[in-house]
């Protein structure tokens, strides 16, 4: 078989990184200013059953902004129950500028997760 460096260029790019945080701050709105800022978007409440309230930006990426506790369930991550919300970054193909991003925030978060797809 031939390597044919066009085709694996172009599947490297399609590389894409989940990035979940956590976050101790408590301010469910000011979370959301503050991540609508650094991200150029806004964010729209939403109300789940599993999720109870949460915001998803406007943008393609779809950041979303959830609770840790479930009611009636528990935490998502049960180490962490003095951390109130969780920040998904889903598909993301430059994982270095949202680390960099996420570090520059004036409120602090905390890398749970980061997965490549």
């Amino acid at each position: 078989m031939q390597f044919n460096a066009a085709l694996y260029f172009c599947e490297a790019r399609l590389v894409k990184h989940y990035f979940t945080y956590i976050t101790k701050e408590g301010n469910y709105e000011l979370l959301k200013v503050v991540l609508a800022k650094a991200f150029s978007t806004e964010f729209v409440d939403h109300e789940s059953g599993w999720w109870g309230e949460y915001a998803l930006s406007k943008n393609e990426c779809k950041i979303k902004l959830y609770p840790n506790f479930v009611s009636g369930e528990g935490y998502h991550h049960e180490g962490k129950p003095n951390f109130p919300y969780l920040l998904e970054i889903p598909e993301q193909r430059e994982p270095q500028r949202v680390i960099e991003l996420m570090r520059k925030l004036p409120i602090k978060f905390e890398l749970l997760e980061h997965d490549e797809i």
